[in-house]
């Protein structure tokens, strides 16, 4: 006992240390093993991981599996992975100046970049070229969404020390065709619960936060980047926040994405709050927390992102979205995992996921959403044609 409070004592004297000596505040996978093994509170591990300068940590998923299998939690894995990105990030000058960054890879929409990872020829260029998008700061005058688009295509942030998944908010960026038919992903059929189970049980559990392109080859294989199309109920719509995907902008509808959930049963609750959710309210502010919880944990995240609307879909409005809530819909879009809910109090696909807390059936999203459809009579099949599109509603 006393040897474990020893060893507990020199790690948090040396956290302290690293912090005092800025050039030695260096912290290793090993020294995080070691932790570990002599059963160093979590949170203290994270707070030695959060002061360090990350340069010694190693991120990819093989070292992840290994820090997992030596008991760190999911906070902590994010904390390396988090940590081991920011050392990659643009240069303090850069983010001084406030300029224009150009990027110096020359990947292109998710569709093409999927296609060349899972191409021998060219899989391993394409990754590398995929790890060096990193994040980055925004300039100080960015007000639109083409201001944001047309300079940042892994997003940015306000913050001189941006912190998020540059390879997720690329994906997330990207502009497919709108009439790119749906692939053979799911023998040809609309992805379903059972699709979306399936994946989540594939979904490599070294996935975190922060390092979805280290996983982009695997993902790439699970159909990420792919036109798919998914038919149930439109649960709910609301108006999405600040997110670096979007420069941070925020306010107006035109510069934020719109959240749609898609359930796959009958709307859940009454007659009444399917009429409220239809004139715009938020269902946060009208439901008590079970009843949000209901919609939530049980519908599939799909995503209309503002860029996407403004050059393809200008029809699109977040009322309009709203006024079909409760019918039966047919959504295409590019099926993505959004790795930052990748955890159990987000994402109750996890087999330890939060029940109390989680509030989203799946991490797998469409994202952007190329087409929306509304069945017109009382049920529609994938074959229907009493299916109408939201533009000319």
């Amino acid at each position: 006992m006393i040897v474990r409070i020893s060893i507990m004592l020199i790690y948090v004297l040396y956290g302290i240390l690293a912090l005092a000596q800025s050039s030695s505040n260096q912290i290793t996978n090993a020294d995080i093993t070691k932790m570990l093994k002599a059963g160093v509170d979590q949170k203290l591990v994270k707070w030695v991981v959060d002061n360090s300068d990350g340069t010694a940590l190693d991120s990819s998923p093989s070292a992840i599996q290994s820090l997992k299998a030596a008991g760190a939690s999911q906070q902590v894995l994010d904390a390396v992975s988090k940590k081991s990105a920011k050392t990659k990030a643009v240069p303090s000058a850069a983010l001084t100046a406030r300029e224009r960054v150009v990027h110096p890879t020359k990947v292109t929409h998710a569709a093409s970049t999927v296609a060349r990872l899972k191409d021998p020829k060219s899989a391993s260029r394409t990754a590398s070229e995929v790890d060096s998008l990193q994040p980055e700061t925004c300039a100080d005058n960015l007000q639109t969404v083409d201001d944001c688009h047309d300079n940042y295509k892994a997003g940015c942030t306000r913050s001189d020390h941006p912190h998020y998944d540059a390879y997720l908010d690329y994906l997330k960026n990207s502009m497919p065709d709108p009439a790119s038919p749906p692939v053979d992903l799911n023998h040809g059929n609309p992805i379903g619960a059972a699709f979306l189970a399936d994946h989540e049980n594939k979904t490599p559990d070294t996935l975190t936060a922060y390092n979805h392109a280290q996983h982009a080859a695997d993902l790439a294989d699970m159909g990420e980047g792919q036109i798919v199309s998914v038919i149930g109920t439109l649960y709910y719509a609301i108006r999405g926040g600040a997110e670096s995907v979007n420069c941070q902008l925020s306010g107006d509808d035109s510069l934020v994405d719109f959240h749609i959930g898609i359930g796959f049963a009958d709307f859940p609750l009454g007659a009444g709050v399917l009429d409220q959710l239809r004139s715009g309210k938020d269902f946060r502010s009208v439901l008590q927390q079970s009843d949000q919880l209901t919609l939530e944990q049980n519908s599939f995240v799909v995503e209309m992102t503002p860029y996407y609307r403004e050059q393809f879909k200008s029809g699109w409005s977040l009322s309009k979205v709203q006024g079909v809530t409760g019918h039966q819909v047919r959504v295409y879009g590019q099926l993505m995992i959004d790795n930052f809910h990748h955890k159990p109090s987000d994402d109750c696909g996890l087999a330890d996921a939060n029940p109390d807390k989680c509030w989203r059936l799946s991490v797998w999203e469409l994202h952007p959403v190329t087409s929306l459809q509304v069945c017109s009579t009382d049920h529609c099949d994938a074959n229907s044609t009493n299916w109408v599109n939201l533009d000319d509603m």
